[in-house]
């Protein structure tokens, strides 16, 4: 590594080298850092401690923890990093692509009815990012459109309750025609952001080609598999 670096800087390096190089950084970087978050949730939750010069060992009142315990936390944290590694990837790509565009109410409703007043009270919350606010009054409606429920459904994905938002877009896919694409797309996030990456992955695959966000799904796909 030091030589390589060393290269790196007087431009020895070709192109080639440069990209392998710099990935390798990156990817050791990740794996410190997900190894430092495993072993602060060891020594938080199990009393397990790292130290240096002894490998691992227990402290405090965790002192008479088994020495399977032990030894099964030192195999989670040293070969556990790459499949959490992958699952942190596919939930940082999935929070990416949910964030990258901004997502507003198009409509406007501006009745006196009681239910035409929470729909637009909905409808301003959801368009000031107020999500808890817009699914109180979405979920006010006596009779909601298809309309409602979509928009009702992605006010709990951009909230962050993902669990929800997966209900109701599950709830929509039965029957919606407007928003089939955005339904398929939105459904497979939530399951994902839920931790429910088989169904995100059989949600995935469900958008074709000449589909919405067709590349998006792929690269989540890819690192999901």
């Amino acid at each position: 590594m030091k030589n390589k670096l060393e290269k790196l800087v007087s431009g020895t390096l070709s192109e080639t080298e440069e990209d392998s190089l710099l990935q390798e950084i990156i990817r050791k970087k990740q794996d410190r850092a997900l190894r430092n978050r495993w072993e602060q949730e060891l020594e938080n939750k199990h009393g397990i401690k790292k130290v240096e010069d002894y490998g691992v060992r227990v402290i405090s009142y965790k002192k008479y923890v088994s020495a399977f315990v032990t030894v099964a936390a030192c195999f989670a944290i040293f070969f556990g990093i790459r499949f959490f590694n992958q699952e942190s990837t596919a939930e940082t790509l999935a929070i990416n692509y949910l964030h990258d565009q901004e997502i507003l109410h198009a409509g406007s409703y501006k009745g006196a009815a009681k239910e035409d007043t929470f729909r637009f009270e909905a409808m301003k919350a959801f368009n000031s990012n107020e999500y808890e606010e817009s699914i109180i009054n979405y979920n006010k409606l006596d009779h909601k459109t298809e309309e409602d429920t979509y928009y009702l459904s992605l006010a709990y994905l951009l909230g962050g309750q993902y669990n929800e938002a997966a209900l109701n877009f599950e709830k929509l896919s039965v029957y919606s025609k407007d928003y089939e694409q955005e339904i398929n797309w939105y459904l497979a996030l939530s399951y994902l952001l839920n931790g429910q990456n088989d169904k995100a992955k059989l949600r995935l695959r469900k958008i074709n080609d000449n589909e919405w966000n067709y590349n998006k799904a792929l690269k989540l796909l890819n690192s999901l598999n």
